[in-house]
């Protein structure tokens, strides 16, 4: 059943403030899924705190365009299934890489990353950056470095005392 204008509008709108919180998100290929790969899909997804939305090509092109961003849909073929996250700007590729892995249908078409549209091999890049969390640990960890060699070579100088001390005893 064909949509009315004014529901279009209305998904035009939804679409509009969806992307308007988020700038980076990924399009996906969701032909070839049955229906219930899908819904466990969108699971997977809402699980990573992403979400999953299906639209038209020209609807989510008008969409991209109101909010300014500068982006030609009408090379990609297929239809469009777009993963987004108003958190974390590298989660939407990390999911997208991580369920085309487990559904083989699944085609990422590419996706845009500020306000630029970007290639399957970009996304790949994307994804393979570690989460938010991991980078934290990693930088106390490279901050905490010297102190702790320092505390090793403080602890060393007291450890060589209580051997030369033992020694002397014995």
């Amino acid at each position: 059943m064909a949509k009315t204008i004014q529901q279009k509008a209305g998904i035009i709108k939804e679409l509009e403030d969806k992307l308007n919180k988020t700038k980076n998100f990924v399009l996906i290929d969701y032909y070839g899924i049955k229906a219930n790969d899908i819904n466990n899909l969108r699971q997977l997804l809402k699980n990573s705190s992403c979400e999953y939305l299906v639209t038209k090509k020209t609807l989510l092109q008008k969409a991209i365009k109101r909010i300014g961003l500068d982006v030609n849909l009408k090379e990609i073929n297929g239809g469009f299934g777009i993963i987004l996250n108003n958190e974390d700007e590298i989660e939407p590729a990390r999911a997208a890489i991580n369920l085309s892995k487990k559904y083989k249908s699944l085609n990422i078409h590419g996706g845009v990353f500020n306000s630029e549209l970007v290639d399957v091999a970009k996304i790949k890049e994307l994804a393979s950056i570690p989460t938010k969390e991991i980078l934290l640990s990693q930088l106390a960890n490279i901050i905490q470095a010297p102190v702790r060699g320092f505390a090793s070579v403080l602890n060393g100088n007291m450890r060589n005392l209580v051997y030369v001390l033992s020694s002397i005893k014995n």
